[in-house]
C-alpha cells in the first residue's frame, strides 16, 4: 500500500451495520432535547418579561418560534449573510466572525427565503451529525455503547446546549472536530484533514484540532508523550516517516481553513489579521490566564449573595473553566493525551483575554462528554448528572431567549 493510500485510510459503511444504534440514540438525544428546548424558549419568552432597551432586536418579529434563536452574536452572522464583512479597527465589525457557517447559510438561503431559518436549520442539522459522530467516537475509544449512549445524551443536554440550536457556530464546529478526531483514530489521515480544515475556517481554536490529528498520527505509529524516551518508540515513528507520509502531508491542509480567511481579511480589508484585531474590540486584552481569573474572582467577592447581588455570568463562567480543567488529568488517563490536550486548549484560549462566554465555549469540549459516559455507568449518577443538566439548561435558555447575556 503507497503513503498515499495510506492517508485514505480504510473505509467502512456505516449504513452497512445491522445495528443502527449509531443513528437511533443520537436521533433520540436530538429530538428529546431538541423538542424540550423549543418549549422552553417559546414559553420562556411568552411568560417572563423580557429587557426593554434600545438595543434589543428582533430577526423575525413576526415568528417568536424562529426570533428566540436568535440573539446577540446572531446579528453578525445574519449581517455577513445580508451584507458581507465590515472590518473597523476601533469598533465592533463583523471580521471577527469566520466564514465558513455564514457562507453555509448563504447558500442555504435560496431554498428558505430567510436567512435566519437557512441558519437554524444548518446549526440543527450539524448538531445531529455531530451527536452521530460523537456516538462513534466514544464507541470506538471507549469501546462501550452504554458510554456512547450516555456521552450523546450530555452533550445535547449540556447546560449551554441552547447554543447548538441557536444561529450560532457552537454546532458545526463540533461536527468539524469530532469528525476528525474520528477520521484520525481512524487512521483516514485524508478526511481528518478536510474536517480539520473546515474546523480552522470555523472558529481560531479549530487550530487545536491539528493536535489530536497529529497525536493520533504518532500514535498510530508506535510513539507517544508517554514512550518518547524509549529507542523503539522512535524507530517505529522513523519507519512511519518512510512509509506513511502521505498522512503527514494531508495534515498541513489543516491550517489552510484559516490561512484562507486571512488571505480574504488581506486582500478585502489590507490585514491579515483584521479577525483578531475585531475581537480585541470585544473587551478580550491578552492579560494571561492568571490576571483574567483573579479579575474575575475579585468581581465575585466583591458581590454580594446575602443581598442578591451576585454577578452570576461570573458564577457560571468560572464553574465551567475549572470544572473542565478539573476533568483533564483523567481524560488524560482514560481517553488519551491527545484529547486531554484538546480539552485544556479549548478552555485555555480564551481565559487568556476573558472569562466571558466560557460556558458556551466549554460546550465544544467534547472529550469530556465521553468521559462523563464513560463514568456514569450507575443508574443514579446518570441520572443525577441529566436532571442537573436539564435544570440549568432549562433555566438559561429561558434567560438567553429574553435578552439577558449568557454566552
Amino acid at each position: 500500500m503507497s503513503a498515499l493510500q495510506r492517508a485514505w485510510g480504510r473505509t467502512r459503511n456505516w449504513w452497512a451495520c445491522r445495528d443502527l444504534g449509531w443513528l437511533a440514540h443520537p436521533l433520540l438525544a436530538f429530538l428529546a432535547t431538541r423538542a424540550a428546548l423549543w418549549a422552553a424558549a417559546y414559553l420562556g419568552e411568552l411568560a417572563i418579561p423580557g429587557l426593554d432597551a434600545s438595543w434589543v432586536w428582533h430577526a423575525r418579529p413576526d415568528n417568536l418560534f424562529l426570533d428566540v434563536w436568535a440573539r446577540w452574536d446572531a446579528g453578525w452572522y445574519l449581517s455577513i449573510v445580508r451584507q458581507g464583512y465590515t472590518f473597523a479597527r476601533d469598533a465592533q465589525s463583523s471580521a471577527a466572525f469566520f466564514p465558513l457557517y455564514p457562507a453555509l447559510v448563504r447558500a442555504l438561503r435560496w431554498l428558505t427565503g430567510d436567512a435566519l431559518s437557512a441558519g437554524l436549520l444548518i446549526s440543527n442539522a450539524t448538531l445531529l451529525g455531530a451527536l452521530v459522530y460523537l456516538y462513534r467516537l466514544t464507541e470506538l475509544l471507549i469501546g462501550q455503547r452504554d458510554a456512547a449512549e450516555r456521552a450523546v445524551f450530555y452533550a445535547a443536554a449540556f447546560p449551554s446546549a441552547f447554543f447548538f440550536s441557536s444561529m450560532y457556530t457552537e454546532s458545526l464546529f463540533l461536527l468539524v472536530t469530532v469528525a476528525a478526531a474520528y477520521h484520525a483514530r481512524r487512521q483516514q489521515w485524508v478526511w481528518a484533514a478536510f474536517w480539520g480544515m473546515l474546523a480552522t475556517a470555523t472558529r481560531v481554536p479549530g487550530l487545536a484540532i491539528l493536535g489530536v490529528v497529529g497525536l493520533e498520527w504518532l500514535r498510530a505509529h508506535g510513539w507517544t508523550l508517554a514512550t518518547a524516551w524509549r529507542g523503539r518508540a522512535w524507530q517505529s515513528l522513523w519507519r512511519g516517516l518512510r512509509d506513511d507520509w502521505g498522512g503527514l502531508l494531508a495534515m498541513a491542509l489543516i491550517p489552510l481553513g484559516l490561512l484562507s480567511y486571512m488571505a480574504f481579511t488581506a486582500r478585502v480589508f489590507g490585514d491579515p489579521w483584521a479577525f483578531r484585531v475585531a475581537q480585541g474590540t470585544w473587551d478580550r486584552d491578552m492579560a494571561g490566564p492568571y490576571w483574567i481569573i483573579r479579575g474575575a474572582v475579585d468581581r465575585l467577592i466583591a458581590g454580594s449573595f446575602k443581598r442578591g447581588k451576585v454577578p452570576w455570568r461570573e458564577v457560571i463562567d468560572l464553574a465551567a473553566f475549572f470544572g473542565v480543567v478539573a476533568l483533564v488529568p483523567f481524560i488524560w488517563k482514560q481517553i488519551g493525551d491527545a484529547y486531554a490536550l484538546y480539552t485544556l486548549s479549548i478552555v485555555l484560549l480564551p481565559i487568556w483575554s476573558h472569562t466571558m462566554s466560557m460556558t458556551r465555549f466549554a460546550l465544544v469540549a467534547f472529550p469530556v462528554y465521553m468521559l462523563l459516559g464513560r463514568w456514569a455507568r450507575h443508574r443514579a449518577l446518570d441520572r443525577a448528572l441529566l436532571a442537573t443538566f436539564a435544570i440549568l439548561l432549562g433555566m438559561l435558555v429561558t434567560v438567553n431567549a429574553n435578552w439577558y447575556f449568557v454566552g
